[in-house]
């Protein structure tokens, strides 16, 4: 029984009661709860919406690369 709510398991106002989750958020090492928003990248981590600091950072979790069109890319076709 807690010393604080009187219950067991706690109350969700309770400082001692922790919620459920099943995954970590790599970013802030909070759990993900229910009702919030995540992605999960190919290597099998987790992360917050809330918690994707900028496109750049998502990117390279993601594992994907940015590159920049060259002249010589251009195939006539598309003009």
């Amino acid at each position: 029984m807690c010393n604080i709510c009187g219950n067991n398991p706690c109350l969700t106002r309770c400082p001692n009661f922790h919620q459920k989750y099943n995954y970590l958020c790599c970013y802030c090492g909070g759990g993900i709860l229910s009702g919030q928003d995540y992605l999960r990248n190919s290597e099998g981590q987790y992360i917050h919406r809330d918690c994707i600091p900028c496109t750049d950072y998502l990117i390279d979790w993601l594992g994907y690369r940015v590159e920049t069109m060259d002249e010589e890319d251009y195939k006539d076709e598309n003009y």
